[in-house]
């Protein structure tokens, strides 16, 4: 309070708005305990200014976004939009992200023992976590051990992930699934990304958005999706009505939109 009152001083330029009658030491009294409640965190003002920095880890106060799969093809565009916008990012994933832009915090993680993972104050979360596939895969084409390591990342680790990210405040989610996704469907793929959605939903964060996209198209490191790309220009073209939503997209396209 003393400082305070050194700092407003009696005939400076600088004061409170506050109504006539109503003095310095009332208007404290009054904001003191608003102010303890409401602050992420209270530093000790006699400290130096490189002191406080030096112990403050704003990461763990600042409300940031969430991205599990940052190393994908997809999850490291979002990334990277996520960069351009300067939105402060937490970037999970398994093994260090080269070029990490400067907005983002890598959190490195074994997947298998999520249970022990403390995440950050988190206000909303992607996700974009999936385990490699083949172009067949996607169409169905699975063995029972494929299924079994599919499900893991696809299902079960994203859903722990987003149980974790609302339990320490995420108000919202948007979740990278698939076009035709449907758990009641006989394709595996599209089955679990269905199952997936409903449990989603089911946690009721304040914003959910869920993106089906078709085809990514662009991963010019991959043969099979370079044989995709070729033959969803050709068929592209010839999608329209309730079957346009199949159409690939560029990947950049779909990032863009999951951050807007």
């Amino acid at each position: 309070l003393d400082e305070i009152v050194k700092r407003i001083g009696i005939g400076q330029k600088r004061g409170l708005a506050v109504p006539d009658g109503i003095s310095v030491s009332d208007v404290y009294l009054e904001r003191k305990p608003l102010y303890e409640k409401f602050s992420q965190f209270t530093v000790d003002g006699s400290k130096s200014v490189e002191q406080l920095v030096s112990e403050v880890d704003i990461y763990k106060y600042i409300k940031m976004h969430l991205l599990a799969g940052s190393t994908g093809f997809l999850g490291n565009k979002i990334l990277r939009a996520l960069g351009i916008q300067d939105v402060p990012t937490v970037a999970l994933g398994r093994r260090a992200i080269p070029n990490l832009p400067n907005n983002a915090k890598e959190l490195i993680i074994d997947f298998n023992e999520l249970n022990k993972i403390t995440f950050p104050n988190i206000d909303y979360l992607y996700l974009s976590l999936g385990y490699p596939l083949y172009y067949q895969n996607v169409m169905g084409l699975m063995n029972p051990t494929l299924k079994k390591n599919f499900f893991e990342v696809d299902f079960t680790y994203q859903l722990e992930i987003a149980k974790k990210a609302k339990d320490v405040g995420a108000r919202g989610i948007s979740l990278i699934s698939a076009v035709g996704a449907d758990s009641g469907s006989w394709n595996y793929y599209l089955k679990t990304k269905g199952m997936l959605e409903k449990e989603i939903i089911d946690l009721k964060f304040d914003s959910t958005s869920i993106f089906r996209p078709g085809h990514l198209m662009g991963n010019k490191n991959r043969l099979d999706i370079v044989f995709a790309d070729t033959v969803s220009r050709i068929v592209d073209p010839l999608l329209h009505g309730s079957i346009e939503k199949f159409r690939s997209i560029p990947v950049e396209k779909i990032s863009e939109s999951v951050v807007k």
